[in-house]
């Protein structure tokens, strides 16, 4: 490349060519028509759902995720051992299945926030 034509890619930062919708190294959109093609909207919105999910969990989502989740699980979990006769049965019921699905996503975060802390270099799953 590298003629007057090109253009800078957002997402990787390589030279891409003008014309192209797409950038050739990663995939990113480019054109701003890209998105007024139904295909290519669908190739753009994917292109965004696959480079948020490939991103490293940063260390502020989990401890935001465990706040939002963790606190009414661990609310209910205590309300639950103080008072166990005052707690109507359906409610409760219903409470306790929505905590073990937080839970559920909670353990899934923070597993995903392990597994996925390398350092910078060529595995770092941040680089495009």
């Amino acid at each position: 490349m590298g003629g007057a034509e090109d253009i800078v890619c957002p997402g990787c930062g390589d030279a891409a060519d003008a014309s192209s919708d797409f950038c050739a190294t990663c995939g990113a959109p480019l054109g701003r028509f890209t998105t007024l093609d139904p295909m290519k909207a669908i190739d753009a919105q994917g292109w965004l759902f696959r480079r948020s999910a490939r991103a490293r969990i940063r260390p502020i989502v989990l401890v935001g995720m465990w706040t939002l989740l963790g606190v009414p699980a661990a609310g209910l979990g205590v309300a639950a051992f103080l008072h166990p006769r005052q707690i109507p049965t359906a409610p409760f019921l219903t409470s306790a299945a929505v905590s073990v699905l937080y839970l559920l996503v909670l353990v899934r975060v923070t597993r995903n926030f392990m597994r996925n802390r390398p350092g910078p270099g060529p595995w770092d799953p941040d680089r495009p």
